[in-house]
């Protein structure tokens, strides 16, 4: 920036102002120069100049102060950048030796090269910085391409894992399948779990198919490279190319190893399409694989050989199923299904579809029969380990209290059948032996013909499973308390309202919760009591009879012994009354204090 040429004159130079100390040198020296102008005139202005001219010159020389300093201002600015920008391609940072920009050039190769590696480190890429130029070097030499062979066999080992992946599901399902049959409890569960497992079996067989056709494709594909391979060394032969004749070898050993290897895979996928087969309960002779026209001995080493451990896996699995059912079903009572389990087996079933045939079979429904009326109530149907147990249960309950006749299995199933716990068991035992079968005889006469029962063999009664316990045992009870009163002398009429009034007054009792011993100790004071209160009733025309007396006895009622006691208050105060006259006219004197 230049200053007014009118101005140049009062910097000493006569050169453009560029800073700010020229800016202030040329304004003081012009100001000192208009103050000695105002000084020396009278009127104290310049010399020919008018106020205004001098306003305009000092607003002037003003605005070209702040345009001088805004000037330095800018220069300053510039630079402080500059030397900022230099330094970070420049400056040290501290003892690295390098500058920044290096330092960041540095971190933005070393984050390239990691992501190269994260990305595609697992394929043989490896990058990495170079410690002399900091650049980026990606090393790519190791990395593997796949031949047309390779890729098959890559491909062929996948179809034969998703086979493998399909089969182990398909098997999955069905053992879940198995598991809802044995946990179902109702008929319709049952019909719903065995259509699950009908499907599951399905699921099997076409997982053996889709293995079988991978496997078999996979082959295929692979024979149609290996083909192709020979072909171009034969083409290559032909035309004399050694280098054509190099790459053709090289390609036919390849393919042929791809195909040993495929024909191994193959091989394997057939076998567990076998197993898979086997599972479903389909009967396949072997894992027998017709080699095509052209395939190389090593295929057919490596399908024979897989051909003889198939073999000898399904019959070691063979003779561990026959093995285990057979001890199973032995301790079922079922010696006799034994051929048939061979007969399965040898048939290629698994152990869970013998299983399930078994359970079919008229010996297996007749040893499990309760299940059957079970199933019909709404019951849970037992697994075979529950319902041995329980016969387990019951036949030592039976044993325990030598109730031999009732232990067979006539007996066991009604017990099954009717849900009926060892614990429920064992009540209604105990009541038969040693409340019935071990007890007085009155008693059992007295349940009879308080009950109207009609079995012959009370015990029996009592250990039928659809007569409900609690109920059988209130009638024990009720015979129990008829018997205590008949000892003692009570209750003896035999006609049909006399029973029903027995029984009835018997029933209370129970209710009330009275106990044989209780019912004995009562009646022993009740026919100590009657037959005075019932002579006493009669003569006072206030009847006293046996229910009165059971009321104060059993029933504590306070009514039914006042009432006693009344009568005996009467008869004292009768016999009082007699006895003072008796005495008077025998002696005919008065007793003292009579006139």
């Amino acid at each position: 920036m230049a200053i007014n040429p009118d101005l140049a004159q009062y910097d000493g130079s006569g050169g453009p102002i560029t800073t700010l100390a020229q800016a202030k040198a040329a304004l003081a020296a012009t100001q000192a120069k208009l103050a000695q102008l105002q000084a020396s005139q009278p009127g104290g202005g310049v010399s020919g100049v008018t106020d205004s001219q001098n306003a305009a010159r000092l607003a002037a020389e003003a605005k070209a102060a702040a345009d001088a300093k805004a000037a330095a201002d800018k220069a300053a600015a510039d630079k402080a950048a500059k030397a900022a920008k230099d330094a970070y391609y420049t400056a040290k940072v501290g003892t690295t030796g390098k500058t920044q920009a290096q330092i960041d050039a540095l971190q933005n190769a070393i984050d390239t090269a990691a992501l190269i590696n994260q990305q595609y480190g697992g394929g043989n890429v490896i990058s990495q910085v170079d410690p002399l130029t900091g650049k980026v070097k990606t090393d790519t030499s190791k990395v593997k391409v796949s031949t047309p062979e390779e890729i098959a066999a890559q491909e062929a080992a996948k179809k034969e894992a998703d086979a493998k992946a399909a089969a182990a599901k398909a098997n999955a399902d069905k053992v879940a399948a198995e598991a809802a049959v044995a946990a179902a409890k109702t008929a319709q569960e049952l019909a719903e779990a065995k259509a699950k497992l009908i499907a599951a079996d399905a699921a099997i067989a076409k997982a053996a198919e889709d293995a079988k056709i991978a496997a078999a494709k996979a082959a295929a594909e692979l024979k149609a490279a290996q083909d192709k391979a020979e072909a171009d060394l034969k083409a290559a032969e032909a035309a004399g190319n050694a280098a054509a004749i190099a790459a053709a070898n090289k390609a036919a050993a390849e393919a042929k190893a791809a195909a040993v290897a495929a024909a191994a895979a193959a091989a394997t996928a057939a076998a567990q399409a076998t197993a898979a087969t086997a599972k479903a309960n389909i009967n396949v002779s072997g894992n027998v694989v017709t080699p095509a026209v052209g395939t190389i001995s090593a295929d057919t080493a490596a399908l024979d050989y897989q051909k003889a451990q198939d073999a000898k896996a399904k019959e070691t699995a063979r003779q561990d199923a026959i093995a285990v059912l057979t001890a199973r079903f032995t301790q079922y009572g079922l010696q006799s299904l034994g051929e048939r389990i061979k007969a399965l087996a040898i048939d290629g079933a698994t152990e869970a579809t013998i299983t399930l045939a078994l359970q079919e079979s008229p010996e297996y429904a007749k040893r499990f029969s309760a299940n059957a009326t079970r199933l019909k109530n709404n019951l849970k149907v037992l697994s075979p380990s529950e319902y041995l147990n329980l016969e387990d249960g019951y036949r030592q309950i039976m044993k325990a209290y030598g109730l031999t006749q009732f232990n067979n299995d006539e007996y066991v199933s009604q017990f099954i059948a009717n849900d009926v716990s060892a614990t429920e068991l064992n009540t209604r035992v105990s009541t038969a032996v040693q409340r019935i079968q071990n007890a007085d005889p009155s008693i059992t006469k007295t349940l009879r013909e308080y009950y109207n029962i009609q079995d012959l063999d009370l015990v029996a009664y009592i250990l039928d499973p659809a007569k409900n316990i609690d109920v059988i045992q209130k009638k024990v009870s009720g015979a129990e308390i008829g018997a205590a009163a008949r000892a003692q002398g009570l209750n003896q009429s035999m006609s049909a309202e006399k029973l029903a009034a027995y029984r009835a007054s018997a029933d209370t009792l129970v209710a009330l919760g009275v106990t044989q011993k209780e019912a004995q100790l009562g009646y022993s004071n009740i026919a100590e009591i009657l037959p005075t209160a019932e002579k006493l009733g009669s003569i006072y025309d206030n009847s006293y009879g046996q229910a009165d007396a059971e009321k104060e006895i059993f029933g504590q009622l306070a009514s039914a012994k006042r009432k006693r006691q009344d009568l005996t208050a009467l008869e004292k105060a009768q016999f009082d009354a007699s006895s003072g006259m008796s005495r008077t006219s025998l002696t005919g004197t008065k007793p003292a204090g009579q006139y």
